[in-house]
């Protein structure tokens, strides 16, 4: 993302690919060494003595939060070859400062009309100001993949620049749960942390789409739904309107939702990319 957006940087005040939490299982309740030395190269962790029920090899969780590469590398180098560890849950974030408050409205304004997550058959939903695509749950109750998405608050990275600390950010988080949904994305080991390219996730795991004028939308929606193509474009302003109304979340379109009552609509929309959406802010 650095190298791609780099001829874009005087819009961003800054921009940061990481992980925002980190959960892992060790085969051990202790771990050989001052665990403390960890602190510098993340936000918080913790390190929970538990063993949970048929699962004889999970003996310590540990969770990380906000961990930076060389934390996830410093974890591997002490631990070794000794301790067991497996990965069960991470949240993949993508956080985008901007210069100032209008440019980050109409970032999520932007980023929610063209967004679509393959696979996940949930509605976008509203909660406090936070949006989620797919069921906002409990630990015990996690969904494979959702994402959710907020712009309310400041960045938590550990390399966010002091001066932003009281900044709202666009902060986009892909939280994946289980040895399925994990391995799907390539994360089965802790060194797939470390290598995971985050670029390709957003690339590869998200659909991003443009949408027509409105004209073209309702001309489109008639040729689908069965109607006549050949009306007044005052019509298809109408259906295309109407269309829009019927897939917002207090006043803001939700192209995935949309997509969901229209699926076939989707073949016949051009590609969006995250350079476009940030150029649209400008």
């Amino acid at each position: 993302m650095k190298n791609r957006f780099k001829k874009y940087l005087p819009l961003f005040t800054f921009h940061h690919d990481g992980f925002d939490r980190v959960n892992l299982w060790l085969d051990r309740p202790t771990v050989p060494f001052d665990i403390q030395r960890l602190a510098p190269h993340c936000r918080d962790f913790s390190l929970t003595a538990t063993q949970p029920r048929y699962h004889a090899n999970r003996k310590g969780q540990l969770a990380l939060y906000q961990p930076t590469a060389s934390c996830l590398q410093m974890l591997r180098d002490l631990c070794g070859a000794e301790i067991g560890i497996e990965v069960v849950y991470a949240e993949i974030n993508r956080d985008l400062g901007f210069k100032s408050l209008h440019q980050l409205s109409a970032m999520r304004s932007a980023f929610m009309e063209s967004a679509h997550m393959p696979y996940q058959r949930g509605l976008v939903s509203d909660f406090n100001g936070t949006f989620y695509w797919g069921v906002r749950s409990k630990a015990a109750h996690r969904q494979g993949s959702v994402m959710c998405l907020y712009t309310d608050r400041p960045s938590k990275a550990m390399n966010a620049s002091q001066n932003l600390s009281s900044t709202p950010c666009f902060h986009l988080e892909w939280r994946v749960s289980g040895k399925a949904a994990l391995a799907r994305l390539g994360l089965r080991a802790l060194d797939d942390l470390i290598n995971f390219d985050h670029v390709a996730h957003w690339h590869d795991n998200l659909n991003l789409y443009k949408l027509p004028s409105k004209t073209d939308l309702g001309r489109l929606l008639a040729k689908l739904d069965g109607g006549s193509p050949d009306v007044s474009s005052v019509a298809h302003l109408k259906r295309a309107n109407r269309w829009l109304d019927a897939h917002r979340i207090d006043g803001q379109f939700v192209l995935h939702n949309a997509l969901k009552t229209t699926p076939k609509i989707a073949r016949h929309l051009s590609r969006n990319d995250w350079l476009n959406l940030v150029l649209s802010c400008d």
